[in-house]
């Protein structure tokens, strides 16, 4: 008896060559021969006939990996292996099995292991939203200053051109925070990419950025937070 089975999957990943191998092994032993289409940077689909041949592929920027398709299928066309890793819409990782039971299950249980560990640290942080992170805090200080506000009163109304220059004020504040929260989306879609390649010169761009999201970003955090911690102890004593 056939079955199928599919696992689509929202999370971000790291592939690294030793993953590649993992599933080139997995679809090869339990399936039959595989076969990688890489859609480039440059608008090229390139084809791999072996996992040495993809791990070398020298994947520079501007011929950079954008998403990869890996699949197989047995000689008597009875069982066949579809896996797409890259952004497609709401998805990263899709995988298609069918065939019988038992050789599915066993492809579906390796590669479900493997996709748990290709799943960065940094994974939760590329599903923040600093948009609605930004507004909810400001927000929640606009609420906070008009209860505390709320009991005084008006000492007089505000002319035209008063009134015209706060407008003005507000669309430059409101711009301004615009533009912040646009840099900060920015960054981070930079330092904590959902989809990362490291292969060819891929692994030396991903260790870079490693290093700047923990001495960099993480550092400036953790002092940050240090110095806050301080001055509270400070004004506290």
């Amino acid at each position: 008896m056939n079955v199928t089975a599919r696992i689509d999957l929202s999370h971000a990943f790291v592939l690294r060559p030793a993953d590649v191998a993992k599933i080139w092994s997995a679809f090869s032993e339990s399936i039959g021969p595989v076969k990688a289409t890489a859609r480039c940077t440059d608008n090229i689909e390139r084809e791999f006939n072996s996992a040495d041949e993809l791990t070398s592929y020298e994947n520079a920027r501007p011929r950079a990996i954008r998403s990869l398709t890996i699949r197989a299928r047995s000689k008597d066309w009875d069982t066949s292996a579809l896996l797409h890793v890259g952004s497609r819409l709401s998805t990263t990782i899709e995988l298609n099995l069918e065939g019988p039971e038992s050789r599915v299950l066993l492809v579906r249980d390796r590669l479900g292991e493997l996709f748990a560990e290709i799943r960065p640290w940094y994974s939760m942080v590329t599903r923040i939203d600093f948009f609605v992170v930004v507004w909810a805090v400001m927000a929640f200080f606009v609420l906070v200053l008009t209860a505390m506000g709320s009991g005084a009163k008006s000492e007089r109304t505000l002319t035209f051109p008063e009134s015209v220059k706060a407008a003005a004020i507000l669309v430059v504040f409101l711009g301004a925070i615009g533009a912040l929260i646009a840099g900060i989306n920015r960054l981070r879609d930079r330092f904590f990419p959902v989809v990362t390649f490291a292969l060819g010169r891929g692994q030396d761009r991903y260790e870079f950025d490693e290093k700047i999201r923990w001495v960099v970003i993480i550092g400036f955090l953790v002092s940050a937070f240090a110095s806050l911690v301080v001055a509270f102890l400070i004004t506290g004593a």
